[in-house]
């Protein structure tokens, strides 16, 4: 095992064609859109299962629809894997590196190993999740969390799309909803590489970094509520409008937060009733994404926040409600994984920087449960979830041949 691994750019090339090409939801514009459980997600995971036999894994599909592929001997079989992977669905539209990466780059690493009939004290276990965007079936990270026991696999399947289709009746149709026993179980380690969807990497000009965590997460639904009317009513000072209200709710926590380093805040929907043009709106809701460094300061903020709102609802004369009604908790990946990684790039001559992830991944979960670490892969611009997400190839290849030698080390 001293020799290092370099990747196969013809077949890395095929495996980001198998799951991007048009068959599998690929767009004209160069994205692909394949929401979980979908006709173009059976198409991938047909492909997928094709690909791992082709690499003599020994495949299984679990009660939410994870997929799995070992790659083991005589000698390791009964010890705990090193877990390996990500997930295949997209968002619609959606980039062709998003969770796709992961997969690709688990697969040409046992490729590798393979070819150089390399094995370690421990096998290796690829993995491609269910519904990890929540694009289609909220909310995200769905396989991930009912594998590690995070999600009750009869809560998951369950959910439901905006159509009213059902996460387990669609798994059932497309072929891919195995069975309870087929489930990760434990593991030694786990390893996910990810588009970084920043631009630290594409400002430093790197290939890779190095993820210490991700930051927690809260969503809340906030309802105001009054009186309404028409447009022509009341005079403006004697409205109690829960828009207005809203705007200076949106403003105030957005003040906040340009004040907090690693704060962040978004409202991304909002809806308003009856929502006619010259009717002040007796209704309002909106979302709150709240983002921060760490989990105290995340509820601080949230609590912060909270209390504001009050006060500009009774200012405004309206209403007001806040329901929190999920919650992604702060991850911390393993040191000493980070430690090899870091190790391994030195060896490979692969520059690269300590990261905090601020969107979810499977790892989250799979940190909740077991030893996991990330590593992020430059994209030009930051750019991701749409059509023009890029990974420049150099920046792939450092990043294959970091992932495919650090689990070298990691199944020693």
């Amino acid at each position: 095992m001293s020799t290092s691994l370099s990747p196969d750019e013809g077949r890395l090339r095929s495996y980001f064609e198998a799951f991007t090409s048009p068959e599998v939801g690929g767009t004209t514009s160069g994205g692909v859109s394949r929401p979980a459980a979908s006709d173009m997600d059976a198409e991938a995971r047909r492909r997928l299962v094709e690909i791992m036999d082709g690499l003599g894994l020994r495949t299984r599909i679990d009660d939410i629809g994870n997929m799995y592929g070992r790659y083991a001997n005589a000698d390791n079989e009964g010890a705990a894997p090193v877990v390996i992977g990500s997930h295949l669905d997209t968002v619609v539209p959606g980039g062709r590196y998003d969770g796709i990466l992961g997969v690709v780059l688990a697969l040409e690493t046992i490729a590798l190993l393979q070819e150089r009939d390399v094995h370690g004290s421990r096998p290796v276990e690829l993995v491609n999740f269910t519904g990890e965007e929540g694009a289609r079936f909220a909310p995200a990270m769905l396989g991930s969390g009912v594998a590690t026991g995070l999600y009750d696999v009869d809560y998951a399947v369950a959910r439901t799309d905006a159509e009213g289709a059902v996460l387990g009746e669609e798994l059932e149709r497309i072929g891919y909803a195995g069975d309870r026993h087929n489930r990760l179980g434990e593991f030694s380690v786990s390893l996910e590489a990810h588009i970084e969807q920043d631009t630290n990497l594409d400002d430093n000009h790197l290939s890779v970094g190095i993820v210490d965590g991700i930051r927690p997460v809260t969503w809340s639904t906030i309802t105001l509520t009054g009186p309404g009317g028409h447009a022509g009513g009341r005079a403006q000072v004697d409205r109690q409008d829960p828009l207005v209200a809203a705007a200076r709710m949106a403003a105030s926590v957005d003040e906040d937060v340009r004040a907090m380093d690693g704060a962040k805040a978004t409202i991304g929907q909002m809806n308003l009733h009856p929502g006619s043009a010259n009717v002040i709106p007796s209704r309002v809701t909106f979302n709150l994404d709240l983002r921060a460094s760490q989990e105290s300061s995340l509820r601080d903020l949230l609590n912060d926040t909270s209390e504001k709102f009050a006060v500009i609802a009774e200012e405004f004369g309206v209403t007001y409600s806040i329901d929190t009604y999920w919650r992604m908790p702060e991850a911390v990946f393993d040191e000493d994984i980070r430690t090899v990684i870091a190790r391994s790039a030195e060896t490979l001559g692969i520059q690269t920087m300590t990261l905090t992830g601020d969107i979810g991944h499977d790892s989250l979960h799979l940190s909740q449960v077991g030893r996991s670490a990330m590593l992020f892969v430059r994209t030009s611009g930051g750019i991701s979830h749409a059509e023009d997400e890029h990974v420049p190839w150099p920046a792939l290849l450092d990043a294959a041949r970091l992932y495919a030698n650090t689990v070298v080390e990691l199944i020693k």
